[in-house]
């Protein structure tokens, strides 16, 4: 009896590690994809700050800065390793892409080139670039990782769809009169959740809250104001904790946006994208090892597709009086700026 009994445990354990083994397999075609998705749009992240950086010292009309920002740009595009990219035909027009934006960089600032060398150039660069970003956009949509609507997104992310705990309740109607009780309470309340995905609902609510009415929480002694501290503690606290939830790429796009607002909205500020990549990326390959294991998970492909395109804190665009995270800071706290 106990010899059938260790045979049939047996060959329950070899049937289920069979069966990771097959769900690994299954699995690895849309990993490699979505590397190879992540990777693509990491480079063009890259690409996208040194075109910045020579813009920068065309406002600064030096010649002597533009020829050495034009030849920075070229050095590290030289730098630029796509060998990490599985899909050959993507590699393929990517490393088309990179090779003639470094022919022409080089044509411009090359005294020896004129107008004709420079033009021809030109149009094999914007044929290359349009051939690399129509595979990418067309091989790697959304709609070829999952299959759901706009309604269905909406309704799973929702977060009264996860807030079971009815003090909830009176947090909503103390906030209304007094903030920084409510606050508080909302963080006494924090300690007894044990789902990750609520507690994060409460975390990154007491965050906004602190960043909506920052003059509410004062300032410490070197004149800094709290609320942003504390925001950005319990923003980066989700990310760290290396847990999931439906609502990590919310706590890093807002830690991020609050982080560039205490370091400056110049075009001409530090931009620390290294750092918020650094941390993009950490959190994105978390979430891809949860996707291994739950490969039908639609929502968290989506976010893992949400940190892998996410573009830059850029410098110039729509926004002409800073850099274009004041944009995105309106974008995420619309109330604070709601006079």
């Amino acid at each position: 009896m106990m010899k059938n009994l260790i045979k049939i445990i047996i060959l329950l354990l070899i049937a289920n590690n069979l069966q990771a083994q097959k769900t690994q397999t299954d699995n690895s075609g849309l990993i490699i994809k979505l590397k190879d998705l992540y990777y693509s749009y990491e480079i063009n992240r890259e690409i996208d700050e040194q075109n910045e950086f020579l813009k920068l010292s065309f406002m600064n009309n030096q010649e002597d800065d533009i020829i050495q920002s034009f030849q920075s740009y070229t050095d590290y595009c030289k730098s630029i390793k796509t060998d990490g990219i599985k899909d050959d035909s993507l590699r393929f027009y990517l490393q088309n892409y990179i090779n003639w934006l470094i022919e022409l960089n080089i044509s411009i600032i090359d005294k020896t080139k004129d107008s004709n060398d420079v033009n021809k150039t030109k149009q094999n660069f914007y044929k290359k670039r349009d051939q690399y970003y129509t595979y990418l956009y067309s091989e790697y949509a959304t709609q070829k990782f999952i299959k759901i609507s706009e309604d269905y997104y909406w309704e799973n992310i929702d977060k009264n769809n996860y807030i079971s705990a009815k003090e909830y309740l009176i947090y909503n109607s103390l906030k209304t009169t007094n903030i920084k009780n409510a606050v508080k309470f909302l963080d006494s309340i924090s300690l007894f959740i044990s789902d990750f995905q609520e507690y994060s609902i409460y975390q990154i609510e007491i965050a906004d809250q602190q960043i909506i009415n920052d003059n509410e929480f004062g300032v410490d002694e070197d004149g800094l104001l709290i609320g942003e501290k504390v925001a950005l503690e319990k923003y980066l606290e989700l990310l760290e904790k290396k847990e999931y939830s439906l609502y990590l790429f919310e706590a890093w796009r807002k830690w991020r946006s609050v982080y560039q607002y205490q370091n400056g909205s110049s075009k001409f500020s530090f931009i620390n994208n290294d750092l918020f990549n650094s941390k993009r990326k950490e959190i994105s390959f978390f979430i891809l090892d949860f996707i291994k294991n739950n490969p039908q998970d639609d929502l968290a492909i989506n976010q893992f597709l949400l940190f892998a395109t996410q573009e830059n804190i850029l410098r110039f665009g729509p926004y002409d009086y800073g850099n274009q995270n004041a944009i995105e800071m309106y974008n995420l706290f619309p109330e604070k700026y709601d006079f």
